[in-house]
């Protein structure tokens, strides 16, 4: 996440430790544009859902190809 942050990318973590539907209201609260979702599964897979809030369209990615997903 930090390649996002030097790309000019704002980032910002939850760590309240708060259920994802809390997670959810909060970034819609605060006009977020994408969300990027790491769970156990995510963690075991190397992958991460990335969420469109604009048009909920939701695609799961690798990694490493996290950074070429918001440079598109």
């Amino acid at each position: 996440f930090l390649q996002l942050r030097k790309s000019g990318i704002i980032v910002y973590f939850d760590t309240l430790r708060r259920s994802i539907k809390a997670q959810m209201r909060e970034a819609n609260k605060n006009k977020v544009s994408h969300v990027i979702i790491i769970g156990s599964h995510e963690m075991e897979n190397n992958k991460a859902q990335i969420k469109d809030l604009n048009s909920s369209m939701q695609v799961e990615i690798d990694f490493d190809e996290i950074n070429n997903y918001f440079q598109k």
